[in-house]
């Protein structure tokens, strides 16, 4: 199976979460940026309110698309200390990515909820979809962030992982739905006919249109 696009990924996931349709306190949360796109085609289908988290990946010196740790938007900094010793990467640099990236953070926070906080999610359940898992570092800080806003409920939705993230993030969360797991996995976007980087004021335009609805 192979996504059209990150709208068309969201979409073949609503039937694995039709039992969260119209669920009372139950909130789809996009992961920044491609996560949000994923994240509207599913919260509409399930007739679910949509929000944003805007976590970061914090990615190897000399390959920063590999992510070797992540900072939810909340603080909380997931390293994953193996890979950083094995890559024998420094720890000034590690501080240097994490300052950075909390800063990059909080600018996106502004833009995308105009430095509104998420909401009260005691009680709650939540739908954390991106739109595909490499490493899990990301995913896990996210989790954690919400286990420490009292979400009753952490729902993991992707299209597509990696056989060990996808192990990660199950360890992790209450329930993962990932439609394909494949032990071949390279990169998220082998998946996808069409990948482009989703820009910011598309998350913005697909944040305020699920707002009037």
């Amino acid at each position: 199976m192979f996504f059209k696009d990150r709208r068309d990924a969201g979409e073949k996931l609503i039937s694995s979460f039709l039992p969260y349709q119209k669920a009372a306190h139950t909130l789809v949360l996009g992961l920044a940026r491609g996560g949000v796109v994923v994240a509207d085609a599913v919260a509409k289908g399930l007739s679910l309110p949509l929000n944003v988290v805007v976590p970061r990946k914090i990615g190897a010196p000399w390959q920063k698309e590999l992510a070797i740790g992540a900072i939810a938007e909340g603080g909380q900094v997931f390293l994953n200390e193996r890979l950083i010793q094995i890559l024998g990467v420094p720890q000034k640099y590690l501080e240097a990515e994490i300052a950075h990236e909390q800063q990059v953070a909080l600018e996106r926070i502004k833009r995308f909820r105009k430095n509104l906080p998420l909401p009260d999610l005691k009680g709650w359940q939540v739908l954390l979809v991106d739109d595909g898992i490499a490493t899990g570092a990301t995913m896990l800080a996210v989790i954690e962030s919400m286990r420490k806003l009292g979400a009753k409920k952490i729902i993991v939705a992707v299209p597509t992982s990696s056989v060990d993230a996808y192990n990660a993030v199950e360890s992790s969360a209450d329930e993962v739905i990932s439609l394909i797991v494949d032990p071949a996995f390279q990169a998220v976007g082998q998946y996808y006919d069409s990948f482009d980087q989703t820009e910011d004021d598309e998350v913005i335009k697909l944040l305020q249109n699920s707002q009037k609805q």
